[in-house]
């Protein structure tokens, strides 16, 4: 999460009341000014500039990048999780 409400990097409460607004069950960290996300974002050869919301990236056991701004499927998480 970028920001909050009055574009602020957001509050641990902030971050909390986000999850719980949409049953999240992970972690939900905040990203000030999305430099983690861009990071991921202008890696991928077709990166255009904009960032799409919510932005989400997929990564499997040892930190390797495996999807890129795109909607994460519970099989999506299951095809990389170690047997």
């Amino acid at each position: 999460m970028a920001e909050n409400g009055a574009k602020q990097t957001p509050s641990v409460q902030d971050l909390k009341g986000w999850a719980d607004t949409y049953g999240l069950t992970h972690p939900v960290v905040a990203d000030a000014g999305f430099q983690v996300a861009l990071r991921f974002l202008r890696s991928d050869p077709g990166f255009t500039g904009n960032i799409g919301l919510p932005n989400l990236q997929l990564l499997s056991p040892g930190q390797k990048v495996e999807l890129i701004d795109t909607y994460v499927q519970k099989e999506d998480v299951e095809a990389y999780l170690p047997e």
